[in-house]
């Protein structure tokens, strides 16, 4: 290799810390390089001068340091973990390869002080270490040189490529944004598309439930009233009876009950009226103690009477035509009033077959004149129940005979006619004539085609105030308001419902015919 080559290849040599060599000539050019001066101890060691790992210097081949001391090198970082020459191992110590030549102590973990002969044989070992050192330094270089670039180049470098990314990005971003945005229209459609048949849907079943629940919640409310009324009822009945310390069954020596008929009956010029006008419930009993009347003030609950009267007067205004007022003779016994209903509906679940010769009856025209008339008599008769099983609890504490009577006659009943099983199970009344006067003033009114012993149930609803009954038979007067209600034997004791003040006033009449009885061949006890 020419000389000018090798000096053209100075390299700068990192030395490891703590392997300077002790001569002076080389302390000397260790100085003139850091800038030092010689005798200044190293800052690490007061005794042995060392040099930083970072710390470089400048030594040319050994072939051709006189000639080109003055040449100028490039410096080169040289990592000396990867030196070799000749295959072998650079040792961590780099003066002194002969081990006799170099001492170390392990204790303190530095090199010891390399033991030189002479000048010459020093600088020779230097010379040939720092021509060991630039071999490898120049092979280091290479391959570092190679992939060396400034940190301004570099720089440069990514922030173009980081740029290029960057265009590309945001085309790809663009791209992908419009891409989202399109989709997130279309979802969007979607979901108010689904939302609003969802809403829909939902409000449908919302209407459907709520009517569900409302007619669920009416049914259950309905059994409730019922079933408070009947309680009431049986309550009222028991605070009629005859009892030692409360005068409320009124016995009557000179009135006896006998085969349906009453024997010497007092006579109203005679006596002053028995007056029941408060809202004690009250019995008549006869000599032998058979009742013949029982008023029962406030039978209906506030619940019962407030929807009875409200689907009475509805049925009234929307269908007139079912509300007649009869023969001409009876129309005088009507109020008429503005605003105000007045006739009679009757709501009979059999009548009298019209062939003799057929005992069964059959289904009354009140009821079942026509689908249209059947519908409303049937949500009509529905409604009445509020009215009917207080009415049958209130029969049952005051003659049990009696009403287990009716009970066998309208099981018999049900098992011949169908239609009598059917609106039974929508008003299970005993009773099975109900007639309901609107505004009417009854003047001696008795009813012979019942049964003589059967009872006979008059229940007022309506807004009227300061009614009135009278029974003639036991010149009795009662109290007649709203709610109230008065069983009587009605074959033998004829009734009057006396005028009232202002308001409508609303009679719910309720009796079994004796035809009945005679087409199941039953006997009213």
């Amino acid at each position: 290799m020419s000389r000018q080559s090798r000096a053209s290849r100075q390299r700068e040599v990192t030395v490891p810390p703590r392997l300077e060599p002790r001569s002076s000539i080389f302390r000397q050019r260790i100085a003139e390089d850091t800038g030092r001066h010689p005798g200044a101890p190293h800052p690490q060691d007061d005794d042995d001068v060392e040099m930083p790992s970072a710390e470089v210097f400048t030594t040319p081949p050994p072939d051709t340091a006189e000639s080109t001391a003055g040449s100028s090198a490039r410096p080169t970082t040289v990592d000396t973990s990867r030196r070799r020459r000749g295959g072998q191992k650079s040792k961590s110590n780099i003066i002194g390869d002969d081990p006799a030549s170099t001492s170390t102590q392990p204790s303190s973990g530095r090199q010891g002080r390399p033991k030189v002969g002479n000048l010459g044989a020093a600088r020779t070992r230097t010379r040939q270490q720092a021509m060991h050192v630039g071999h490898v330094a120049t092979q280091s270089s290479e391959v570092l040189s190679s992939d060396a670039t400034s940190p301004s180049d570099v720089g440069k470098e990514r922030q173009i490529r980081a740029q290029k990314r960057g265009r590309s990005r945001i085309g790809e971003d663009d791209t992908s944004i419009s891409r989202s945005l399109a989709e997130a229209r279309s979802e969007q459609s979607r979901k108010r598309t689904r939302t609003s048949t969802s809403a829909e849907h939902e409000d449908e079943v919302g209407r459907l439930h709520e009517d569900m629940f409302a007619q669920i919640s009416q049914n259950s409310s309905l059994d409730l009233i019922c079933n408070l009324g009947a309680a009431r009822a049986r309550e009222l009945c028991a605070y009629s009876a005859a009892d030692e310390e409360r005068d409320f069954a009124v016995s009557s020596v000179q009135v006896h009950f006998s085969k349906g008929k009453l024997v010497k009956p007092p006579k109203p010029s005679s006596l002053a009226p028995l007056l029941w006008d408060d809202a004690t419930p009250r019995r008549f009993l006869d000599k032998t103690g058979t009742a013949l009347v029982v008023h029962l003030p406030g039978l209906l609950t506030v619940e019962a009477h407030a929807r009875a009267t409200t689907t009475l007067m509805e049925l009234a205004k929307s269908h007139p035509e079912l509300v007649e007022l009869g023969h001409a003779n009876n129309r005088k016994e009507y109020r008429s009033e503005q605003g105000r209903v007045s006739g009679k509906l009757a709501l009979f679940k059999a009548s009298k077959p019209g062939d003799p010769s057929d005992r069964l009856p059959v289904a009354s025209a009140s009821i079942a004149s026509g689908p249209t008339r059947y519908r409303d008599m049937h949500e009509l008769l529905r409604t009445l129940r509020l009215v009917s099983d207080p009415v049958d609890a209130a029969l049952q504490a005051v003659d049990a005979i009696q009403y287990t009577a009716f009970r066998e006659l309208n099981d018999r009943l049900e098992s011949k006619c169908a239609y009598m099983l059917a609106l039974n199970s929508v008003d299970p009344i005993v009773f099975s004539n109900r007639a309901i006067d609107f505004n009417r003033r009854a003047s001696g009114h008795i009813n012979k085609d019942i049964h003589p012993n059967s009872w006979v149930s008059l229940t007022a609803v309506g807004d009227f105030k300061q009614g009135s009954m009278y029974i003639p038979g036991l010149n009795l007067r009662l109290r007649l308001e709203p709610r109230d209600a008065v069983l009587f034997r009605g074959h033998a004791l004829k009734y009057e419902v006396g005028d009232w003040n202002h308001g409508q006033l609303i009679t719910i009449v309720d009796s079994t015919d004796q035809f009945l009885w005679d087409s199941v061949s039953l006997n009213c006890p």
